[in-house]
């Protein structure tokens, strides 16, 4: 009988023994298992930091790339548009020559001509481009539009005023040289953009003086 008591009173301790642990170590597994997530959510947050970081870099050397293709496309537009400067002087001079020479008629035309060719052809759709760089310049407002736009135009105005000269439409028998007024839809919707700005109704009323002038009526 005494040893019978003993067994059950064994048992028992092994029981209570038993019971305390399953408690004990389920908490230890949920602290172990949130240590893991935690761990495991850094990890990731900053593999994340590092990607965002590593995207941030391409993209600044991205945008450093267009800035920089930019600027050398815009002075390359400059360039080419300073040497045809220089090339239509050079024509105008030719040709003022020719007409104080007494050259044939046909020498006059053929150099009108180039000329003809060389402003509508080379110059204004070099300007054009140029202004496509230019008016992406968020500190270019119609300030800037009036002293390089319509200074710009109004150079051609003079050259209009030489090619359409009385002198060759009536006695050589020249076609007059005009503009397209399509030409213009860049520049006029470039202005109603910035209608706001307290110059605009200035600068579209010279923009439509030019225009009459350089267009067909």
């Amino acid at each position: 009988m005494s040893q019978a008591m003993d067994t059950l009173g064994i048992c028992l301790k092994i029981k209570n023994q038993v019971c305390w642990s399953y408690p004990a170590l389920y908490g230890i597994c949920v602290l172990i298992g949130g240590l893991i997530g935690w761990v495991l959510d850094r990890i990731k947050v900053k593999s994340e930091i590092s990607k965002l970081r590593n995207e941030s870099i391409k993209l600044q050397s991205e945008n450093t790339k267009l800035l920089s293709d930019y600027y050398k496309n815009k002075h390359e537009s400059e360039r080419n548009l300073t040497r045809e400067y220089k090339e239509i002087d050079k024509i105008i001079d030719e040709l003022i020559k020719g007409l104080s020479s007494g050259a044939s008629d046909n020498v006059v035309v053929e150099v009108r001509e180039r000329l003809c060719d060389k402003l509508a052809n080379d110059v204004m759709q070099m300007f054009s481009q140029l202004f496509d760089y230019v008016s992406c310049d968020y500190n270019f407002g119609l300030s800037q539009f009036r002293s390089v736009v319509i200074g710009e135009f109004d150079r051609y105005v003079e050259w209009f005023e030489i090619i359409n000269n009385d002198k060759f439409i009536t006695e050589l028998s020249c076609s007059p040289l005009f503009v397209s007024d399509s030409y213009f839809l860049k520049f006029e919707s470039f202005c109603e953009k910035n209608k706001a700005q307290a110059e605009y109704k200035i600068i579209v009323s010279c923009l439509n003086v030019i225009k009459s002038k350089i267009t067909k009526a």
